[in-house]
């Protein structure tokens, strides 16, 4: 099975142990439909068990290729506005966005 950051730009996230992801994550539902913006970004619905969905835009993914496709639920992080992921916790398979 492939990891989160194969389907990743590394210059853009770093896989990251577990212990060292910091604080700040959040498990989130989220929607099988992403949309794609371009050849390296995506958007998607996420929701928390009882809130509200929000769009959000995963950036930085190899060309054409979806680290979350067929994911239900994982633990994100999202920069302070709320609209871009800057991590990913997927059962201890963990990356961190490093360069936007």
């Amino acid at each position: 099975m492939d990891s989160l950051i194969d389907a990743l730009d590394s210059e853009k996230w770093k896989e990251v142990k577990e212990a060292d992801l910091g604080e700040g994550f959040v498990t989130y539902h989220v929607n099988r439909n992403h949309k794609r913006v371009d050849n390296t970004n995506l958007t998607m619905l996420v929701a928390e068990e009882e809130g509200d969905g929000k769009n959000v835009t995963l950036a930085g993914t190899k060309a054409n290729k979806d680290p979350l496709k067929n994911i239900g639920q994982c633990d994100l992080k999202l920069d302070p506005e709320g609209k871009f992921i800057i991590g990913i916790n997927l059962d201890g398979d963990c990356v961190r966005f490093v360069n936007r």
